[in-house]
């Protein structure tokens, strides 16, 4: 009966961790190698930037300090000699960096979208900081680049609940895996759970017929033993319920959609939807 209450314990740990939503982005959390595949040319290159300050304000006055300090290690030339222009908005409706310097004399430039940025307070061994991430679209030097267009979401495809049929996989995909390996590990303590049970129940029910003098006993536990086997199934099921539903529809970490220059990306998603005889279905919508 211990083993039983340890595992049921176990399970009940774990469920507050399958309500939590990791806020850190998808690029964050994988890098960018990802993101230069989706590309549509190679005029430009995805980038991370960051840095940490014991000031959030002194992060968010000039957020351009990052990637000027960047050109400036990469391209060896003084922070100080680059001067930023702030052009016209792009296809995309990014505004486009141009950041001007000299190189052996000659007068160059680099251009530069921001995509996306991520403060995080970071409790430090000895101190106490924010730390600034930016996610950079930069081209290459003296080029002129096709930016793609840009789409920040936390929606996912119909990937995401497909891989759901495998509890977990689908919050992994999403890059909520505090959640998935949550899911995992409840489904696989409730079914431990389970089996030592009905392994238990099915003892003690041979038991009954072998000691008749204390058959009662027996048959009390083992009936004890079936309803708890009968819990944990439940409950079982009732995760993976949840492990569907949260896959198909439920946010997931911020992640950056890499289009066409002109915005157009096909994309395929589950949504709820209200049929004409007022019920509730499951729809796939295509987005272009």
């Amino acid at each position: 009966m211990k083993k039983v209450v340890t595992l049921l314990a176990a399970a009940f740990v774990l469920l507050p961790a399958m309500t939590f939503a990791q806020t850190k982005p998808l690029w964050l959390q994988r890098g960018v190698k990802p993101l230069n595949e989706m590309r549509t040319n190679g005029s430009y290159e995805f980038r991370i930037l960051n840095v940490s300050q014991s000031d959030i304000a002194m992060l968010e006055v000039d957020r351009l300090v990052l990637l000027e300090d960047h050109i400036a290690a990469k391209y060896r030339v003084n922070p100080l000699d680059i001067v930023v222009d702030s052009l016209r908005s792009g296809d995309n409706g990014r505004t486009t960096y141009r950041l001007s310097f000299a190189v052996n004399g000659r007068q160059t430039d680099v251009m530069a979208q921001l995509v996306d940025e991520y403060s995080e307070y970071r409790d430090n061994v000895d101190t106490f900081d924010y730390e600034l991430s930016q996610l950079f679209a930069i081209s290459a030097i003296g080029s002129t680049p096709s930016f793609d267009s840009f789409e920040l979401t936390r929606r996912y495809p119909a990937k995401a609940a497909l891989m759901s049929v495998v509890p977990g996989l689908g919050q992994i995909y999403k890059g909520q895996a505090g959640k998935g390996y949550a899911i995992i590990g409840t489904e696989a303590v409730l079914a431990g759970g389970a089996v030592f049970t009905a392994i238990e129940a099915r003892r003690y029910g041979r038991l009954v017929s072998d000691n008749p003098g204390v058959a009662e006993s027996y048959d009390n536990k083992a009936s004890a033993y079936r309803m708890m086997r009968n819990g944990c199934l439940a409950a079982a099921g009732g995760v993976y319920i949840y492990n569907l539903v949260d896959a198909a529809f439920a946010n997931g970490a911020r992640r950056v959609v890499v289009g066409r220059p002109d915005g157009s990306a096909a994309e395929f998603a589950f949504a709820p939807v209200v049929t004409e005889y007022g019920g509730l279905g499951l729809g796939m919508t295509v987005k272009f």
